[in-house]
C-alpha cells in the first residue's frame, strides 16, 4: 500500500527482479569476473549420501548400534550394487538402502530437539532413547510392526518397498516418496516401542499424544523447518524440492490424526488506488478497516476480492509458506509494498536493504504479511509450477503476480491474482506476468 503516492511494492530494477534474474546476474558476474576459481568446495548433500555406497566404517558404526537383520527373500537380489573390492561390502539395493537411511539418520541434524525427544537427530534417538537395537527386514511378512523381540521392529520387505527399488531422498516419477519414506517408516515403527499401538483404530487420536502417526508428521515438519537447508536439497534444479515435498506429506500424514488441530483462515482483502494506479492487500481487519477510514491517504478502495491465507502459522495448515512484505518509502521511494513467500527472493531483498543506503530507493523488510500454500515442481528441475491439492481445501487457487513495469520511475507496483479474467485484464494493460507465486483457496 502506499500513502500519498501508494501503498506497496517494488522500486528500483534491482529491487524487483525476481529469482531467476537473480541467479542468471550472479552467473553473470561470475563468468566476467573470474570468481568460480576461488569459489568454495561443494558442500555433501542428501543426494550424495543416498546416491552411494556406504563404508565399511559406516556400516560398522551402524552395526555397533542396531543390528539389522535381513530375512526371507530380498527382491533385489541377487544383483550387488556395491562391492568390498570397492571399499564397501557385497551388498544387494536393500542392503544398501537400509545403510543409507540410517546414515542419513546421522547426517541430518535437526536445530530443535524432536518433539516426543530430547535429541536434535533421528539417529540419536534410535540409539538413545528408543529402546530399539534391532531392524528386521523381512519378506515373510505382509505388514511392519513393532515389536517383535520387544528391542526389535520389523519392516516388511516387498518389491515395491522405497528401500527395495528406490535410488534417491525422493523419486521424480510424480508417485512422491522414496528413501525419505523409509526412514519415517523406521520413525513410525520405532515411536511403537515406547507409545504402545494406535488409539484411534489404525490412526491416532491427536497430534499432542506424540504417537507414531504423531511422530511421522513432526519427522516431516522436522526437515521442512530445522535440518539444513544446504544439506537437504537436490543436487540439481530446485533447493527447495524436498523441504516443499516434506510439509506436503507432513499436511497429508494429518489424515492419519482423527482429532486435528484446528485451522483457522482469514481473508486477504485487496485495495486499489484509482489515483495512483496502485495495488495492496492486507490480512489484518484492523488495517483493512484503517485503510477504509483514509489512514493511507485519498482514493483506497476495496476491490472485492480476497482469496485464503493464515495470519498465525499455528493456526495454519502445515504446507504454508511465509510471505515477506516489503515497503519502499514516500521518498525517495518506490511507495508500494511487495510480497513474496519465495525465501531466497526475500533473503535477496534483505540483502539488497542491507547494502542499499535509505537514501536511495529500496525494499524495507516489514516482516511476514501472511502465511499461503506453497509453489511446487513435479520435479527438482521441472520449469513447470503448480499447486498442490491443499488439505484444508479443494478449491484450488493459484495466484499470479504482476508488475506494472514502472522501476525506471521509481514507482513499482504488482498485483496479485486468482482469476484468468483479473490476468487478462493485466495484460491488456501492459503489466508484466511473472507467474505463479503463491497458492491460496477459496
Amino acid at each position: 500500500m502506499s500513502r500519498t503516492k501508494s501503498l506497496t511494492t517494488s522500486g528500483m530494477l534491482m529491487n524487483h527482479m525476481s529469482a531467476w534474474w537473480i541467479v542468471l546476474l550472479k552467473a553473470i558476474i561470475v563468468a566476467v569476473c573470474g570468481w568460480s576459481l576461488a569459489l568454495p568446495a561443494v558442500a555433501e548433500t542428501i543426494d550424495d549420501v543416498i546416491g552411494r555406497c556406504p563404508t565399511v566404517a559406516e556400516m560398522a558404526a551402524i552395526d555397533a548400534v542396531i543390528t539389522l537383520s535381513f530375512e526371507g527373500t530380498d527382491p533385489s537380489a541377487p544383483t550387488l550394487v556395491c562391492h568390498a573390492i570397492g571399499g564397501s561390502r557385497d551388498l544387494t539395493k536393500l542392503r544398501r538402502n537400509v545403510y543409507n537411511i540410517l546414515i542419513a539418520a546421522q547426517k541430518i541434524r535437526f536445530s530443535q530437539p524432536l518433539p516426543w525427544s530430547h535429541q536434535t537427530s533421528v539417529w540419536d534417538w534410535l540409539r538413545l532413547e528408543s529402546g530399539i537395537n534391532m531392524i528386521r527386514l523381512r519378506g515373510d511378512i505382509s505388514g511392519s510392526s513393532c515389536c517383535d523381540p520387544a528391542n526389535a521392529i520389523n519392516l516388511n520387505v516387498a518389491p515395491n518397498s522405497y528401500y527395495v527399488f528406490s535410488d534417491k531422498w525422493l523419486d521424480d516419477d510424480g508417485g512422491g516418496g522414496g528413501l525419505v519414506s523409509s526412514l519415517a517408516l523406521v520413525v513410525h515403527e520405532a515411536r511403537h516401542r515406547m507409545s504402545a499401538g494406535h488409539t484411534c483404530g489404525t490412526n491416532d487420536q491427536t497430534i499432542g499424544e506424540l504417537g507414531a502417526w504423531g511422530a511421522v508428521i513432526y519427522f516431516y515438519l522436522w526437515l521442512d523447518r530445522y535440518a539444513d537447508p544446504n544439506f537437504l536439497r537436490p543436487n540439481t534444479g530446485d533447493k527447495n524440492y524436498y523441504r516443499n515435498w516434506h510439509i506436503q506429506e507432513a499436511e497429508a500424514t494429518r489424515g492419519r490424526i482423527c482429532q486435528p488441530p484446528a485451522t483457522v483462515a482469514g481473508n486477504v482483502v485487496e485495495f486499489y488506488n484509482s489515483t495512483l494506479n496502485h495495488y495492496f492487500m492486507t490480512i489484518s481487519s484492523a488495517e483493512a478497516t484503517a485503510i477504509d477510514n483514509g489512514s493511507a491517504g485519498p482514493g483506497w478502495s476495496r476491490t472485492g476480492v480476497t482469496f485464503q491465507g493464515w495470519a498465525d502459522q499455528n493456526l495454519a495448515p502445515f504446507e504454508v509458506r511465509p510471505v515477506c512484505r516489503f515497503y519502499g518509502s514516500i521518498s525517495p521511494g518506490p511507495n508500494s509494498h511487495f510480497y513474496t513467500s519465495d525465501a531466497d527472493e526475500c533473503a535477496f531483498l534483505k540483502q539488497l536493504q542491507a547494502t542499499t543506503p535509505a537514501s536511495q530507493p529500496r525494499w524495507n523488510y516489514e516482516g511476514i504479511a501472511f502465511y499461503i500454500g506453497a509453489v511446487l515442481r513435479g520435479t527438482p528441475v521441472s520449469t513447470a509450477l503448480f499447486c498442490g491439492a491443499p488439505a484444508f481445501s479443494s478449491v484450488v487457487l493459484p495466484v499470479n503476480r504482476f508488475y506494472n513495469q514502472r522501476a525506471a520511475q521509481i514507482d513499482s507496483n504488482h498485483r496479485y491474482t486468482i482469476t484468468q479474467a483479473t490476468a487478462s485484464q493485466m495484460s491488456q494493460a501492459g503489466w508484466a506476468a511473472e507467474g505463479l507465486v503463491m497458492c491460496s483457496a477459496q
